[in-house]
């Protein structure tokens, strides 16, 4: 049975899909309530893709702001987060190979595992 993956912050997933070689999930960004938090995959490479409005993209501390219809990749562990640039932004996030649960982790948790 496969795990669903759970959300890094809070934002509104508006569509998800997955397939053999990708998957693709489309969220919805509010400012000051909503944003993707700090995170990292090990196996998917990403690609955040604003569909509406302008999106902050932080990659290891440096942040990117894509305008709609503009891309921008996250390899495979570099911790990263997003964010409404204005009031709303909405976002494909495509990852290859699809996102899986186990490969969805929150910095919280490798910042704790460095304190141990």
């Amino acid at each position: 049975m496969e795990r669903r993956i759970e959300a890094v912050g809070r934002y509104e997933l508006l569509e998800e899909y997955s397939g053999p070689q990708l998957s693709v999930r489309v969220l919805r960004l509010r400012a000051g309530e909503e944003s993707v938090q700090r995170h990292v995959h090990y196996r998917s490479t990403q690609v955040y893709v604003a569909l509406v409005g302008r999106a902050v993209i932080d990659r290891d501390g440096e942040e990117t702001t894509i305008e709609p219809y503009q891309a921008l990749e996250v390899r495979p562990g570099v911790v990263h987060s997003a964010r409404p640039y204005d009031e709303v932004a909405v976002v494909a996030n495509i990852s290859v190979p699809p996102l899986e649960a186990d490969d969805q982790i929150p910095a919280t948790r490798l910042e704790s595992a460095n304190w141990g």
